[in-house]
């Protein structure tokens, strides 16, 4: 199996406009290497927090997600997008699992959106979703904060 590098959420508190996902301190330490159920979440994350038509390699990669976080939405529609973007997501790593060959343990099966909380001035949220992978592995993904 290839490895990955990691991705994880920015400290809060250092946490600059979109500037919310990162590779992590590596002053100290090396870069993190992954694979497995931690490789399939990393992939799925990038994915639906990138917003679409900004890879230049993929028009087509991506979500609308993150900009319901820029315009003046409110809750019932911020939650349509996100439940949208979640769906969009897993059709878009599942079709890229496929072409790829990922093993099992890396191939998203799928992908539910668990809780979504925004905040009071639409402009932040509290989201959980459920991956699973062929394997039959599910875990619990809480999204970085943003807003």
């Amino acid at each position: 199996m290839a490895y990955d590098i990691h991705i994880e959420g920015v400290p809060e508190d250092e946490v600059i406009n979109e500037k919310f996902l990162w590779f992590g301190e590596f002053e100290d330490k090396d870069m993190l290497a992954v694979q497995g159920v931690q490789k399939m979440v990393d992939r799925y994350l990038k994915c639906l927090m990138t917003p679409a038509g900004t890879d230049i390699s993929d028009p087509d990669y991506g979500t609308a997600m993150m900009s319901a976080f820029l315009g003046n939405l409110d809750p019932a529609s911020i939650r349509q997008m996100v439940t949208l973007a979640v769906v969009q997501a897993e059709e878009r790593i599942r079709r890229y699992d496929v072409i790829n060959g990922a093993p099992e343990d890396e191939r998203l099966s799928s992908a539910v959106l668990e809780s979504l909380e925004v905040d009071n001035t639409s402009v932040g949220f509290e989201m959980t979703v459920l991956l699973q992978n062929a394997a039959g592995t599910t875990v619990r993904v809480q999204l970085p904060s943003v807003g």
